[in-house]
């Protein structure tokens, strides 16, 4: 049960309120951030909460039991503030945000309504709207090894095994084209194959966008030009000459570690449990059940 400080519920129950909604945010570096929907800053336990920020809470829902309550806040993306260039970078990945309900006009008397973990953020036309998520979050994780068809290592991890270092698993390049800010015309991956680098993860060595990275939708070869395909735009645009370090692929499926990697042996995910369609289908006279292997 939520407990209401004394000087905070004498202020509910006067005449008039000086109400405001406020946000701490703490990123998982430590770092701590204040925002209000208030008309001027008000000052939270030594944080300043920013005024103008353009932040606003959205819609609410709870739910009882261990189900995951949610909620949102959004604003505008302000260098000052909440940056596209810190969300990209992954600043606000699991974030953990205060929202209180503040007397703006005696700031020592506060609620914390309630304590969230940020989840999907996204960006659209200068915007961010932020899902927070209740803390049963944290208890749905998944933790240990889970029975599932595509490997659960990420390439080049300990578990996986394979040396991402040098050619063909690492190669560099420069932008030539930038059409719509997602597909990119490029220089240096005209020796690898179509679709090499699809899933792959591209960082950034020059431009605006120096140090950060992205994964790499899909590579293909249209005639004489190689292009890459990026899973959504960078927040600095990409222009031509710029240069990037890029690392293969993989979908992680078993066909592809044991054809493209010759690292079937260290497979990390079950490829011979059968799915559904393979549970739910009907015998019948063409189909072969000698216990042969599903996946060769």
């Amino acid at each position: 049960m939520k407990q209401v400080p004394q000087a905070f519920r004498d202020h509910l129950e006067g005449e008039v309120t000086t109400l405001c909604r406020c946000w701490i945010i703490e990123t998982v570096a430590g770092e701590r951030l204040g925002f209000t929907d208030h008309d001027q800053d008000v000052s939270l336990d030594g944080i300043v909460c920013q005024k103008h920020a353009g932040v606003e809470s959205g819609s609410i829902e709870e739910r009882t039991g261990l189900d995951v309550n949610s909620s949102d806040i959004s604003g505008a993306l302000q260098s000052e503030a909440i940056s596209a260039a810190d969300i990209e970078a992954g600043n606000y990945d699991r974030a953990r945000v205060t929202t209180c309900l503040v007397n703006w006009s005696h700031p020592e008397e506060y609620f914390v309504d309630r304590v969230s973990l940020v989840g999907e953020i996204v960006r659209r036309d200068g915007h961010y709207t932020m899902e927070l998520q209740g803390l049963a979050a944290e208890l749905d994780q998944t933790t240990g090894r889970h029975f599932a068809n595509r490997c659960q290592a990420d390439l080049g991890d300990t578990e996986c095994g394979v040396s991402l270092v040098g050619e063909p698993m690492l190669a560099s390049g420069t932008v030539l084209e930038v059409f719509s800010g997602v597909v990119l015309s490029v220089a240096g991956l005209e020796s690898h194959a179509a679709g090499w680098f699809g899933g792959g993860r591209l960082v950034w060595q020059t431009g605006e966008s120096a140090g950060r990275a992205i994964e790499v939708a899909e590579h293909v070869h249209q005639g004489s030009k190689t292009l890459l395909h990026l899973w959504q735009p960078m927040s600095e645009a990409i222009q031509p000459g710029h240069g990037f370090m890029l690392t293969a692929g993989c979908d992680k499926c078993f066909s592809t570690c044991k054809t493209k990697f010759y690292n079937h042996l260290n497979f990390r995910g079950f490829p011979h449990v059968p799915g559904s369609d393979k549970a739910l289908a009907v015998a019948s006279g063409m189909q072969r059940f000698d216990g042969e292997p599903m996946v060769p």
